[in-house]
């Protein structure tokens, strides 16, 4: 069972230009490890928004779902079944999504300059 935590801004981490906090030191290690297996896939974007309409929206972890052991951000729960009934339709689509690609996403001073902030 999967739970979100909130991060503690004293534990973060900035990988392809997002801002990650981590509840403890544990689970910051872990993402450190093997960021591309804990990062959310299409950089947090719904991956079926991506797929449909060719705009990098963020999703959010209210909407998230696990798919070949990735994590999956959606915008909605309709986003999330629709991806849920053919995931494979989407996750084998290959986009090259770059940080200033994403709309909607919160966007903060870093001490090392501007970043996309998540918490996990």
């Amino acid at each position: 069972f999967r739970r979100w935590k909130k991060g503690d801004p004293g534990r973060q981490v900035k990988h392809e230009g997002i801002l990650y906090r981590f509840a403890d030191r544990e689970e910051q290690e872990t993402f450190l490890a093997d960021p591309e297996k804990y990062a959310p896939q299409f950089l947090g974007c719904d991956p079926v928004v991506l797929f449909e309409t060719d705009r990098a929206i963020s999703g959010s972890t209210r909407f998230a779902a696990y798919f070949e052991g990735r994590l999956h951000l959606f915008v909605s729960s309709a986003t999330r079944d629709r991806f849920q009934d053919n995931a494979d339709r989407y996750v084998r689509y290959r986009h090259a999504l770059k940080v200033e690609d994403i709309e909607g996403t919160l966007v903060r001073q870093a001490s090392s300059g501007t970043g996309r902030q998540r918490d996990w």
